[in-house]
């Protein structure tokens, strides 16, 4: 929903954005729902219409006998283990997957036309002229969302870049807890490098391919990032089998994120010193007494989290915040608000520059989360929105770009550069003895008044 139109805003004064955000969170905090009714809401597909193609596809897991991709994700997984704990083995699984493009020439309300998937896949390529694929990674709290829910930006991107937009239906939580999605994203990342017959889509080359997300989903993406470079640093092995094809395991041209949420258990200063310009509250309203209840959660056995086990909370795959190299990472592009998630971004990009990442970061002043999605039209949203667009395309084009942090004023959208390598006065050390903290006061959540404190 835009929120941007709903009123006379003044975007230049703070607070007016503040007193909007409150209203945002406001609705919000009355939203009702199970996890199962909610998953059904974010998750439905109205429909394409208008100046956008759409072509569905399948990303099809690897045949039985080929586990490479489930292996190196579970060896990942271990070798990055600070005393985190169980998880469950995830088996792969077909995912549904949608391109996303820009179509020139229709109105707003045109219908989509009644074509193969594959015309509609050619007839989107016909307005592609620049080679950027971005796959994006769309939010949703690891349990909410699907290709609808990003789809009108996907849609944007695609034709300000000129490119096309890939997108899967990954499986949520918590039906399906860390790391299921994140095998499904992986599968599909090797689906854009190497095909299967039968496939839309040529060859996509790395150096093509831009990772995008928003919020949780931009977590994900980076770690996606985090499990490509450990399982280059190990030599595990250098390529994966996949529909009966050796893959090279190569890095994406760069990364790019919006309000990402990258670190889970929430102990980072800014959830709190930033609360009054978010418009969500504290994220544990899953596990409040009295939350509904419904057939997938709480889970059987119950748990402290909807993603996962409350000691994998500071798995660097599960909060990438709690990542300690990120060396050898291709570009990266982030922006957030002064929202509760600011600290958990930050952190990533002071240690990703000092370890010698090419690094760009944006702070936009009283912005809250996900505000491009939420305040489309206001001037920030589109200042963004640009950016966003050209670094895509300078980082499929392998554009030289320099290290740089700022902070955006509200009042006039002045750019007020900032230490890239000294973003928030905590060392990764401190932070994830901060999640180990944090991640002991998750309770198991079983549905009654009384809860199990987590054993950790």
């Amino acid at each position: 929903m835009d929120w941007s139109s709903t009123a006379y805003i003044d975007w230049h004064s703070k607070d007016h954005v503040i007193a909007l955000s409150g209203k945002v969170r406001e609705y919000v905090h009355h939203v009702h729902g199970s996890v199962s009714e909610r998953q059904k809401r974010w998750g439905d597909d109205p429909g394409v219409k208008g100046p956008t193609w759409v072509s569905r596809c399948t990303v099809p897991p690897p045949w039985p006998q080929e586990t490479d991709l489930q292996q190196l994700l579970c060896q990942t997984i271990d070798a990055l283990d600070e005393g985190n704990g169980p998880y469950i083995r995830p088996k792969p699984a077909a995912v549904e997957a949608q391109w996303t493009g820009h179509r020139a020439g229709v109105e707003e309300d045109a219908p989509e036309p009644l074509i193969s998937e594959e015309e509609k896949y050619e007839a989107l390529m016909n307005e592609v002229s620049n080679p950027v694929t971005i796959f994006y990674i769309y939010g949703g709290a690891f349990s909410l969302g699907g290709p609808a829910r990003c789809r009108k930006y996907a849609a944007a991107i695609a034709g300000a870049t000129k490119g096309r937009c890939f997108t899967v239906r990954y499986r949520l939580a918590p039906q399906y807890p860390f790391p299921a999605g994140l095998l499904d994203i992986f599968q599909a990342y090797m689906f854009l490098l190497a095909p299967p017959p039968g496939s839309y889509h040529a060859a996509v080359p790395p150096s093509s391919i831009v990772l995008t997300g928003d919020s949780s989903g931009a977590s994900m993406a980076l770690s996606l990032i985090q499990l490509l470079l450990t399982i280059g640093r190990n030599d595990w092995m250098p390529s994966a089998r996949y529909r009966g094809e050796n893959v090279p395991l190569s890095l994406p041209a760069g990364i790019t994120g919006v309000s990402a949420a990258a670190d889970h258990t929430l102990c980072l200063p800014s959830e709190v010193a930033n609360a009054k310009y978010d418009v969500f509250e504290d994220g544990t309203r899953f596990t409040e007494p009295g939350f509904p209840l419904c057939d997938v959660w709480p889970t059987k056995p119950p748990r402290g989290h909807v993603y996962c086990e409350s000691r994998m909370l500071w798995h660097p795959l599960v909060s990438p915040t709690s990542a300690r190299d990120w060396t050898g990472s291709p570009p990266m592009w982030f922006v957030s608000g002064q929202d509760r998630s600011t600290d958990s971004v930050k952190i990533i990009m002071q240690m990703a520059a000092r370890q010698g990442v090419c690094v760009l970061f944006e702070e936009y002043e009283a912005m809250p989360h996900s505000w491009p999605m939420l305040y489309a039209t206001s001037p920030q949203s589109q200042k963004c929105f640009n950016t966003w667009a050209r670094i895509c395309v300078d980082l499929a084009k392998g554009e030289r770009l320099t290290t740089r942090s700022v902070f955006v004023e509200l009042k006039d959208m002045h750019e007020k550069e900032t230490d890239t390598k000294n973003l928030v006065p905590l060392e990764i050390d401190d932070v994830i003895l901060l999640m180990k903290r944090k991640a002991r006061e998750f309770k198991t959540f079983t549905g009654e008044k009384i809860f199990i404190k987590a054993a950790l």
